[in-house]
C-alpha cells in the first residue's frame, strides 16, 4: 500500500473514531472485561464527580426540596377549584378556572426556553437562586391575590420557576454533573454560548430523533393532564362523593409511582445497557437507551385507557387511584428516558435537545389540554382517553425502526453539525502544553 493510501486510511480511521464519539457510541467495556463507570471524573477538585458523599447529598437535597415545593404550589389550584370559584365568583366561567391548572404547565415549558440557555451564560447555581426567588415571590402573591387575574399571574410565575426543575435540573441530576458554578462569569462560552443555543434549538426541532421524543412527551403529559384535571371533580361527584381530604390522598399513589420509576428507569436500564454493550463488543450505543421508553409508554397508555373506562362505567374508586399512580410512574420514567436519550444520542447538543423536549413537550400539551374537555363531551371519558392512549402507543411504536436505523441517522445528522458543542453538558476544553494538546471535560 502506498504512503498516500496509508494516509487516507489513517484519516478515515480518525474520522470513524470521531464520528463514533459524536454519535453517542462509547466504549463501556474495557479490554480486560471491566465495566467503566461513566462519566469519568476529571482531575479538577471542582468536578462534582469528585465531591464527597455528604456534599453530593446536600446538593441533591437542595434541588429536590425546591422541586417538591414548586410542584406542590403548581398542583395546588387543581385541588381547590371549587373553593377558588366561590372566592373569585367565577362559577359561570369555567374556562378561566381551567387556566389555573393549564397555565402553569405552559410556563413550565416556557421556563425551559429561558433557564437552560441562561444557565450556559451565568451558571446553573445563579439560575437556581433566581428561580427560588421567583417561586417565593409568586407564592406570596398567590396568597395575597385580590382577584382572579392576580392569582392567574401568580400561578403562572410559579410554573415558570418550577420549569427549572423539569429542565435545568434534569440533566444536572441524570448526568451526575451537578456543577460547582460561579455566580457570574463565563460558563461553557458565556453569553456567546447562550446565543448559539437557540440556533441549536431550531436544528433540534428539525431533528426527527429529537422531535419524535418531544411529541411522545406531549402525548404522555396530555394524558397526565386528562387525569389531573378531572379526577378531583369525578371523585367528589356521584357515585363516589369522597371528601376533599380523601381525594387529596391520590397524590400518595403518585409518590409511589414516582419512587417505583427510579429502579425501573434507572437501575434496570443501567443493567440492560451493560448487557447490550457486552454483546456489542463493549460499545454502548445511544440506541441501547431506547429500552428506557418501553415501560413509560406502556404504563402511560394503559393508565389513561383504564381511567377513561373506570370513570365512564363507574368502577370502584380504587381504579382511579391506581391509574393515577401508574400514570405518574410512566411520566417519571419518561423524564429519565428523555434525558438519557438526548444526552447519549446528541451529547454536544444536550442543552438544546432538553429545551426542545421539555419546552416543546409542555407547550404542546398545553394546547392539547384545551381539546380534552370538548373531547370528553363529544366521546365520553372512555372514548377520549382511548384516543389519547392509542396516540401514545402509536408514537411508542416508532421505537422499533429507531432501534434499527437510528445510528445511521445520527451519523448523517452529526456529520455536519456534530462539532458544535456549546450546549454540551461537559464540553471539551483543549489545553496546549508545549506542542501537545490535552483535552478534558469543562467544569460548568
Amino acid at each position: 500500500m502506498s504512503a498516500k493510501d496509508l494516509k487516507k486510511a489513517s484519516l478515515f480511521s480518525n474520522y470513524e473514531d470521531t464520528m463514533r464519539d459524536l454519535a453517542g457510541s462509547v466504549y463501556l467495556i474495557s479490554a480486560d472485561g471491566r465495566v467503566l463507570n461513566l462519566p469519568i471524573p476529571s482531575r479538577l477538585r471542582a468536578d462534582p464527580l469528585n465531591w464527597s458523599t455528604g456534599k453530593r447529598a446536600r446538593a441533591f437535597f437542595a434541588f429536590y426540596f425546591f422541586a417538591c415545593v414548586g410542584l406542590t404550589a403548581v398542583q395546588g389550584p387543581g385541588l381547590m377549584l371549587e373553593a377558588l370559584s366561590q372566592e373569585f365568583n367565577e362559577k359561570s366561567n369555567h374556562v378561566n378556572l381551567s387556566l389555573l391548572v393549564d397555565a402553569p404547565a405552559l410556563f413550565m415549558g416556557v421556563g425551559a426556553f429561558i433557564w437552560i440557555p441562561l444557565s450556559l451564560a451565568i451558571g446553573r447555581r445563579t439560575v437556581f437562586l433566581l428561580c427560588a426567588f421567583i417561586l417565593v415571590a409568586s407564592t406570596a402573591l398567590s396568597g395575597t391575590a385580590q382577584n382572579f387575574t392576580q392569582y392567574l399571574v401568580a400561578v403562572s410565575l410559579q410554573g415558570l420557576a418550577e420549569g427549572f426543575s423539569t429542565s435545568v435540573h434534569s440533566p444536572s441530576a441524570d448526568d451526575n454533573c451537578l456543577k460547582e458554578l460561579l455566580v457570574f462569569g463565563k460558563v461553557g462560552g458565556g453569553w456567546k454560548a447562550m446565543g448559539r443555543c437557540y440556533p441549536q434549538v431550531l436544528i433540534c426541532f428539525l431533528n426527527p430523533l429529537i422531535f419524535w421524543v418531544a411529541l411522545l412527551e406531549a402525548a404522555i403529559f396530555g394524558g397526565l393532564r386528562s387525569l389531573g384535571s378531572t379526577y378531583a371533580s369525578v371523585l367528589s361527584a356521584s357515585p363516589y362523593f369522597l371528601p376533599q381530604h380523601v381525594v387529596a390522598l391520590i397524590n400518595l399513589t403518585a409518590a409511589v409511582g414516582a419512587l417505583l420509576a427510579w429502579p425501573a428507569s434507572g437501575l434496570m436500564i443501567a443493567r440492560l445497557t451493560r448487557c447490550f454493550a457486552r454483546r456489542n463488543s463493549g460499545v454502548r450505543d445511544a440506541e441501547h437507551y431506547l429500552a428506557a421508553f418501553v415501560l413509560p409508554v406502556v404504563a402511560s397508555a394503559l393508565s389513561v385507557i383504564i381511567y377513561g373506562y373506570a370513570v365512564e362505567r363507574k368502577w370502584h374508586w380504587i381504579w382511579i387511584y391506581v391509574c393515577f399512580g401508574l400514570n405518574t410512574f410512566g411520566f417519571a420514567g419518561l423524564a429519565t428516558a428523555n434525558t438519557l436519550w438526548a444526552t447519549a444520542a446528541f451529547p454536544r447538543w444536550a442543552s438544546a435537545a432538553m429545551v426542545v423536549l421539555v419546552g416543546g413537550g409542555y407547550s404542546a400539551s398545553f394546547g392539547l389540554s384545551f381539546a380534552i374537555t370538548p373531547w370528553i363531551k363529544s366521546q365520553g371519558f372512555g372514548g377520549a382517553n382511548l384516543g389519547i392512549g392509542i396516540l401514545i402507543l402509536a408514537l411508542g411504536i416508532v421505537l422499533v425502526p429507531m432501534a434499527y436505523w437510528g445510528k445511521d441517522i445520527r451519523r448523517r445528522i452529526l456529520t455536519k453539525w456534530g462539532t458544535w458543542e456549546e450546549g454540551a453538558l461537559r464540553p471539551t476544553i483543549v489545553r496546549r502544553t508545549g506542542n501537545a494538546r490535552e483535552k478534558s471535560p469543562a467544569i460548568l
